[in-house]
């Protein structure tokens, strides 16, 4: 049988998206250092939770949450790991955003994305 070493991050998180990103990074870093294979984080931990740390959704950043999480993919391939991650994520034809949790292959690209309303 073989084994998975997984690690799990866990940062301060807010509404600053470049903040979350930057802890997300420096865990990425240790985990494959320490020879992790996984990393998982928490929901939300790249944008931040809608209702906690910011009240409306027009505040949000849209293009830096969308390049972070490329930044993301990136950080994936160069460490050769496998990454889960929470942010939400908006449908064009819904008002609400989904509560999603991103799962990153170590080779950078998307494997899958679990989507849950938030109520």
């Amino acid at each position: 049988m073989k084994s998975l070493t997984v690690a799990v991050g866990q940062h301060p998180i807010g509404a600053d998206i470049a903040s979350n990103f930057d802890f997300m990074v420096k865990q990425i870093e240790l985990a494959a250092e320490n020879g992790a294979q996984l990393i998982l984080f928490p929901e939300c931990n790249l944008s931040g939770y809608p209702g906690m740390d910011f009240d409306d959704l027009q505040t949000v950043n849209e293009t830096l949450l969308a390049l972070s999480m490329v930044r993301v993919c990136e950080e994936a391939a160069k460490r050769k790991i496998w990454i889960i991650f929470g942010s939400i994520h908006r449908e064009i034809d819904s008002e609400k955003p989904f509560n999603s949790l991103y799962i990153i292959k170590p080779d950078g690209r998307l494997a899958a994305r679990y989507d849950k309303r938030l109520l």
